[in-house]
């Protein structure tokens, strides 16, 4: 039986809850009870009316994605265990047992400052749009892959592929008519 205990050369990698599995290396958490994750948003728009300028703005917060450690069990590391090599070949382990971790809350401000201008029955505006107002550089992807570090290299789990792009504006018109 595989005990969820891999060995790498002279080092042991456990997953994180110490869980034991009885039906084959990926099913060892079959039941997930994942915590309660909130989002929030929000939206205001106001028009200052003597002046007919629109302000406007969006918030936004989302928890951060499950978080996983996916690590590659090769024959050579299978077969001394298991006393014969894997029927599928190489089989990939998630080492975090599902729904423990997470990366970290997604906050996002936005904001519209528009000027209206009115020319008998024709409406214009003209505005600015302020995306990632605070500019914050969230991770919103990870490289979920877990190489066991060595004497040479660190680990490279959790190394960021993505963050929230960075504040920007753009300029817009329109017009009714």
């Amino acid at each position: 039986s595989w005990d969820n205990t891999v060995a790498v050369q002279t080092t042991r990698v456990t997953t994180l809850a110490g869980s034991t599995a009885t039906s084959g290396l990926q099913n060892y958490s079959c039941h997930v009870d994942e915590p309660m994750r909130t989002s929030f948003r929000g939206l205001a728009t106001y028009t200052i009316p003597k002046i007919e300028v629109q302000v406007s703005g969006t918030w936004r917060s989302d928890p951060g994605d499950e978080l996983r450690a996916d690590y590659v069990v090769t024959n050579a590391v299978a077969q001394p265990s298991l006393g014969r090599p894997l029927s599928s070949g190489n089989v990939t382990v998630n080492l975090v047992p599902r729904g423990t971790l997470y990366g970290a809350r997604q906050n996002n401000i936005d904001l519209r400052i528009a000027k209206i201008f009115r020319f008998g029955g024709t409406r214009a505006q003209f505005g600015a749009d302020v995306y990632n107002l605070l500019n914050t550089d969230v991770v919103t992807t990870y490289n979920n892959g877990y190489t066991a570090p060595t004497a040479t290299s660190p680990s490279i789990w959790l190394t960021p592929n993505a963050i929230l792009p960075a504040r920007y504006v753009r300029l817009n018109m329109q017009l009714d008519f």
